[in-house]
């Protein structure tokens, strides 16, 4: 049989190498941890933010609700002037220049709804992008959470192997 010489010393640096090894492997786990953890916190942080966009674009569907039904109260009170404005005249009481006004009143209050609806409906909007990104936050980082977590286990186990065949060397 033939036996190498270096045999006990070379067994001992193999030794040494997978020793270092786990110790690798287990500051790889470490930094993993500390990674899972900062993506938990950056994924609850980002959720928050995402919660108050929520809040704020009901507030603001609060408000334009609120806004649209006064310009509705401003053209029945306009269109009831105009309408007075209108029996005045051919009444012989009010000039046509006071229906003209009365018109163009109408007419403004009537542009301001429109006006009005449309910040409604985008404000409405603003809520449903709000909730949609709240999915996408939600995905986004329970994917890269998922990521670091299979890389941690793969760490672990790769750690667990080299101790296995630490213990194989030192027997």
């Amino acid at each position: 049989d033939y036996l190498d010489p270096n045999l006990v010393k070379n067994t001992k640096d193999q030794m040494e190498a997978k020793k270092m090894s786990v110790e690798s492997y287990d500051g790889k786990v470490t930094s993993l941890t500390s990674q899972i953890q900062a993506i938990e916190n950056e994924m609850n942080l980002k959720l928050q933010q995402a919660q108050n966009k929520i809040r704020q674009a009901i507030l603001k569907i609060k408000s334009g609700s609120i806004d649209v039904i006064a310009v509705k109260t401003q053209v029945k009170i306009a269109t009831t002037q105009f309408n007075r404005s209108i029996q005045l005249n051919k009444e012989g009481l009010k000039p046509l220049t006071d229906v003209e006004e009365r018109r163009l009143k109408l007419q403004d209050v009537e542009a301001k709804i429109i006006t009005q609806e449309n910040k409604l409906l985008t404000s409405k909007n603003e809520l449903i992008n709000a909730r949609v990104e709240i999915n996408r936050i939600s995905a986004e980082y329970n994917e890269k959470g998922s990521k670091a977590r299979s890389d941690q286990f793969t760490a672990l186990s790769n750690q667990y192997d080299t101790k296995a065949q630490v213990n194989k060397l030192e027997n």
